[in-house]
């Protein structure tokens, strides 16, 4: 049987690396693309320490020749790919009205929150319909958030990028479906990342008042999220679907 493999954006640090070893854990060879060197690097050697196959792509995903060099990697080391997690995003910083009437940040959002997962699918898709031939079902989940559907994470801008990727999902679904091709995407919220800590590190009574927005009383780990990207990569009959997974935030706005 083919070895399964899987492309990570965004895999260096926080919820890609994450999403990077629970793959690993579960036998694929991975493929990290990130435009953090460094941090990508020491994923890459992390992984290979415990027995996995890594590989390791410096790219910028909003740029499309950029991303075509990551889909000449899998060509030429697999011939197909298995799966494609578009996790890599940015979330701008600052009061949430002066960056959301601010066009530069608003473009540079949705070319890497948007364009990016878009160039990611358009390049690998090729790649990911070769699978079929390996007895293998190709999918695609992305990662989105629940700004889509609340208008919060900070900027008009995040929330506006956050909600096309969701309905990207359902629409290359519908479009797509009769290819083979599975994609869904998970929406979570309030996760605890090390940007999340460092955000709040001056704030712990700030960091206890977002705790208390969810009704389970904590904050989303990482790993969680990481868990509900592998399960809905699993092939089932669950396709175009975005799943919210925020701690029961939903029911108390």
């Amino acid at each position: 049987m083919a070895k399964k493999n899987v492309v990570i954006t965004g895999g260096a640090k926080g919820i890609g690396k994450a999403i990077c070893e629970k793959f690993a854990k579960e036998g694929y060879d991975i493929i990290i693309v990130d435009f953090d060197e460094a941090g990508m690097l020491e994923t890459k050697k992390e992984l290979e320490s415990n027995g996995t196959v890594a590989h390791a792509v410096k790219c910028d995903i909003s740029n499309l020749d950029n991303v075509k060099e990551v889909a000449k990697l899998v060509e030429k080391e697999y011939g197909y790919l298995t799966t494609l997690v578009n996790n890599a995003a940015i979330a701008p910083g600052g009061d949430p009205k002066e960056i959301s009437l601010d066009p530069a940040v608003f473009a540079r959002t949705m070319n890497i929150n948007v364009n990016g997962p878009y160039n990611m699918i358009i390049s690998l898709i090729d790649l990911l319909l070769k699978a079929k031939d390996k007895d293998q079902v190709p999918s695609v989940v992305n990662v989105a958030s629940t700004a889509a559907f609340s208008g919060g994470g900070g900027s008009v801008a995040y929330a506006a990028s956050k909600g096309a990727v969701g309905s990207m999902t359902g629409s290359i679904a519908r479009f797509f479906g009769d290819t083979g091709l599975r994609i869904n995407a998970v929406a979570p919220t309030l996760i605890m990342t090390p940007l999340m800590a460092e955000r709040f590190k001056d704030d712990p009574q700030g960091l206890e008042d977002r705790k208390k927005t969810v009704p389970l009383g904590r904050f989303m780990d990482v790993t969680e999220v990481a868990d509900i990207v592998y399960f809905l990569n699993t092939p089932s009959f669950i396709h175009g679907e975005v799943v919210i997974a925020d701690g029961g935030r939903s029911l108390s706005v």
